[in-house]
């Protein structure tokens, strides 16, 4: 009696240690398997925060990227201002004398020359003052040349900052203090004085014959200048 007593204490012994062993078990493999699956999300979390990361500084470069392309491909607009003319580009300019226009500008069509008793173009304008009367730089730039010509005088040619060559015909003898060739003078100063020693033009009552050029080729003046043209009723001698 007593041994079977003792084989059935060692069996239900047996049965309680197996059982307690696999709930040990057990309980490993669920602490592995949650340690696993806590390392592996941790681990998607951290590769997500890198590639975020990345994705910032990949966006941050192409930012600064374009923003370098476009200070060098735009570069900031120049914000001076200048007179508008109703011809070329801009300029700003000065009337170069006060008067009345007695003869425009024409390179096409011949007009009537009382001086020459011939038809001739005109390739400058024709306008009235008073002996002495003040003659301004049409715009600002070098006095490129101060000569007398045959037929037209005393004359003063002025290189401008734009590319453009204005001259002054049929000026007195004497030009305007600190004017000789090489000066630089700005826009509406003070270059020299009206005369009368245009020959070719002599028929005509004192004016200044004014041109204008760009690379050799002839401007209208009054594409850049307002001048009255001289009323018909009055007597040009």
């Amino acid at each position: 009696m007593a041994k079977e007593q003792n084989q059935k204490q060692s069996s239900s012994f047996l049965f309680i240690f197996c059982a307690v062993f696999a709930l040990a078990i057990i309980c490993i493999a669920l602490t592995t398997l949650i340690s696993t699956n806590d390392k592996q999300e941790k681990k998607k979390i951290s590769e997500s925060d890198v590639t975020t990361q990345e994705r910032v500084i990949r966006d941050t470069e192409q930012t600064e990227t374009a923003s370098e392309e476009i200070t060098e491909t735009e570069p900031p607009k120049d914000t001076s201002t200048e007179n508008e003319n109703a011809a070329n580009g801009t300029v700003e300019c000065f009337a170069p004398m006060s008067g009345y226009l007695i003869r425009s500008y024409d390179t096409a069509l011949a007009s009537y020359s009382t001086t020459m008793n011939d038809y001739r173009t005109h390739s400058g304008i024709d306008v009235a003052g008073e002996v002495g009367e003040p003659v301004y730089s049409f715009a600002s730039g070098t006095v490129s040349a101060i000569y007398n010509d045959n037929f037209w005088g005393t004359c003063v040619e002025i290189e401008h900052d734009n590319g453009m060559k204005s001259c002054y015909r049929s000026l007195g003898e004497a030009v305007a203090e600190g004017i000789e060739q090489g000066s630089y003078v700005q826009c509406g100063q003070l270059i020299a004085y009206l005369g009368d020693s245009a020959k070719i033009e002599a028929a005509d009552s004192p004016h200044l014959h004014f041109e204008l050029s760009s690379n050799g080729k002839c401007l209208n003046p009054l594409d850049y200048l307002t001048y009255e043209a001289m009323p018909d009723t009055v007597e040009i001698e």
